[in-house]
Parts: C-alpha cells; sequence; structure tokens
C-alpha cells in the first residue's frame, strides 16, 4: 500500500498545494460554494463564535471531518494510497490550513478542529441525528470516490461495532460508525 506523507513534525509548517490538498479538494471541492455542505452543516446554536452561517457550517464541517480523519483513522483510496492526516494538532490544523484557502480567509486557527473537537465526543453530541446526518455526508462523498474508512478502534476493539446486520439512528454507538454503515452498507474496517 503506497502511503501519502504528511509531516508530524511538531513545528509543523502548512502544507503547500500538495497530496493532502489535492484529496480534500476532490472530495470537498469549493466547501464555502456547496449549498449541501452549507445546509447539512448549519446549526441554529445562538452561542456560536462564528460572525456568519457559513463561517458555523464551515467550523461544524472541520470538526466532524477532523473526527473522522483523526483518532488514528484512516481513509483507505480507490487506488489502495492511505490517507492519514498525522496527530490530532497536525490533523487539525492541515484542516485549518485546507479550509483557510478554500476561503481566501483566517478562519480557523491550527487548533480550532483538536479543541472543538474534544469539546464533542462523537458518542455524547446531544443531537445524535444530526450527528449522524453530518458524519453521512462526509462518508457519501468519501464513497463516490471509492475510498473506505479505516476506524481504528473498531480493528482494536470489535465490540465496538453492533452485532446485529442493521443499524438505525436509535442505535447505540458511536454515531460515526452507524452513518458509515449506514452509506456503505458495511461496518467499517
Amino acid at each position: 500500500m503506497k502511503e501519502l506523507i504528511f509531516p508530524t513534525d511538531p513545528t509543523y509548517q502548512p502544507l503547500g498545494p500538495g497530496a493532502c490538498d489535492r484529496w480534500l479538494c476532490s472530495r470537498f471541492p469549493n466547501p464555502l460554494q456547496d449549498p449541501d455542505l452549507l445546509a447539512v452543516f448549519s446549526t441554529s446554536d445562538a452561542f456560536s463564535a462564528r460572525e456568519t452561517k457559513a463561517e458555523t457550517a464551515l467550523d461544524n464541517f472541520g470538526c466532524y471531518l477532523w473526527l473522522v480523519l483523526s483518532y488514528n483513522n484512516l481513509v483507505i483510496t480507490s487506488d489502495q494510497n492511505e490517507v492519514s492526516l498525522g496527530s490530532f494538532r497536525d490533523s487539525s490544523a492541515t484542516l485549518a490550513d485546507w479550509l483557510n484557502r478554500s476561503v481566501d480567509a483566517r478562519w480557523f486557527s491550527h487548533g480550532a478542529f483538536y479543541l472543538s473537537g474534544i469539546g464533542f465526543s462523537r458518542e455524547s453530541t446531544p443531537e445524535r441525528s444530526a450527528d449522524i446526518t453530518r458524519y453521512r455526508f462526509i462518508f457519501q462523498r468519501l464513497l463516490v470516490h471509492g475510498d473506505r474508512w479505516i476506524h481504528r478502534e473498531s480493528i482494536n476493539n470489535a465490540d465496538l461495532l453492533p452485532s446485529d446486520d442493521h443499524a438505525s439512528p436509535d442505535d447505540q454507538g458511536d454515531p460515526a460508525i452507524l452513518a458509515y454503515y449506514a452509506v456503505y452498507g458495511r461496518w467499517p474496517r
């Protein structure tokens, strides 16, 4: 398996237009101009620190994408390339840099998604159906390109996956895993 290399050095430098950007841009082109993305990740949260709905939507999108791509999870592309954005902090910085370039602004700091993602655990977010919808959006984009998700915790802990052969939003467990099943028809490996 060919591996895409991303810096994991603590002195992280923003990636130029490289492999990570090309992969992200091919799956989520022009996020600020994507009405489906903005609708799925919008929130009516009156406590949002962001100034516009678009900023709030992209902030939410970055957090969910961070949760999918960090925690030592991987994405395997259709041509068997391994996409790994690095550690918690590195993956947050990579996503922040990419989103900032995509909106041609400095909306997100390197720690934005790391700190926000830690704030809402995948298992304790109050609006479970919204979580599943948002994860489904991400996985649907990955599936279109033939990508698959490797959930590291599931590999090491088979009991994290439901034992029955179907899943619904009412099931207990990680909403990301349930969303993956809903999109792919199988549990992540």
